[in-house]
């Protein structure tokens, strides 16, 4: 870890630049395995015991997946819990972008069942 004129950080390696911008490689946590992130799409910087890594920045809401938005092969999907209180519509997770033109990434979906007890 880096420290200087009161800052903290990571010592990691670029795999790019565009302009004043660097690219760093960062491992992802906390997403399902094969997940692709779009450009655009917003992450949490966070710092493990390993390192820095990246996490998403989800939204949730209840109802049917948007139409506008993407589902991939790594999406997630399982069951509500059945058991009293538990939500009885679907809950859709979508990855937040600042891109207008990219679809929204489905990351997670937690799909109601029949009855609730």
């Amino acid at each position: 870890m880096a420290r200087e004129q009161g800052e903290v950080g990571h010592v990691v390696s670029v795999t790019g630049q565009e302009g004043q911008s660097a690219t760093v490689a960062l491992p992802m946590v906390g997403f399902p395995e094969g997940f692709q992130l779009p450009k655009g799409a917003r992450v949490v910087l966070v710092s493990t015991p390993s390192g820095p890594a990246v996490r998403p920045l989800a939204r949730a809401r209840t109802g049917p997946i948007p139409p506008e938005a993407a589902e991939q092969a790594a999406t997630a999907v399982s069951d509500q819990p059945k058991v009293a209180g538990a939500p009885t519509a679907d809950v859709v997770w979508t990855v937040e972008s600042t891109d207008p033109d990219v679809p929204e990434q489905v990351i997670a979906v937690r799909r109601a069942g029949p009855e609730r007890g």
